[in-house]
């Protein structure tokens, strides 16, 4: 809204007509007129965690009887990004899926057009290693799959920021938070960064970066 707008909704806020409430919703808050804000109530609501929407996915899932592995259901949570809504329209769409396989994490991958873990640890293992052999069969078989070269090179970029955290992060619940990962992915990033240096990933980074343009 313009300042003008905002001014003309105050006085309608200062005199509201009775048994009106005003509910007042933004992402924006900062945007809000501070005279505005001093006549209402605010309450900021947060993302949800990770850990509370995997904990009702699995009981979505039981509950309507979904196979689905618990990775799956964590790779799901991760992609919402603290929103329940999508994380259960992504459940809703995945459960489709051949009700007689348990649906794993690689499967919520491919509806979501992204990389495994599993992939980008060992593409990036060939990269860090100079094994360009490897490297290279490895992108084919991800480039036939239908994986655009600029979807390749975001998840790589993600991948080695993930690397990164966890390389200066000593406590592991910080990380998680950090980076959305579970605890097992935690522990190979740890242990594929200790023969790395900082500067070593972040230009990494920065050279992903360059070609993702």
């Amino acid at each position: 809204l313009t300042t003008e707008a905002f001014n003309t909704l105050l006085k309608t806020l200062e005199e509201p007509p009775e048994n009106v409430i005003f509910i007042l919703a933004t992402t924006e808050p900062h945007k809000v007129l501070d005279t505005i804000i001093s006549r209402c109530q605010r309450f900021d609501f947060r993302r949800i965690t990770t850990e509370d929407i995997v904990a009702r996915l699995k009981y979505i899932s039981e509950q309507e009887n979904i196979k689905i592995t618990d990775e799956a259901l964590f790779t799901i949570a991760r992609s919402s990004a603290g929103g329940m809504r999508d994380s259960l329209a992504l459940l809703d769409q995945i459960s489709v899926l051949d009700a007689d396989k348990e649906i794993t994490a690689d499967d919520v991958n491919e509806m979501l057009g992204r990389l495994s873990f599993e992939v980008l640890y060992d593409l990036s293992n060939s990269m860090l290693n100079s094994e360009a052999q490897n490297a290279l069969t490895s992108l084919d078989k991800v480039y036939n799959k239908g994986n655009e070269p600029f979807q390749i090179i975001s998840n790589l970029i993600q991948y080695f920021r993930n690397l990164l955290v966890v390389k200066n992060c000593s406590d592991r619940k910080i990380a998680a938070e950090l980076t959305q990962l579970s605890e097992a992915h935690i522990l190979k990033l740890k242990e594929q960064s200790e023969n790395l240096e900082p500067e070593q990933i972040i230009y990494t980074i920065e050279r992903l970066a360059f070609y993702s343009k």
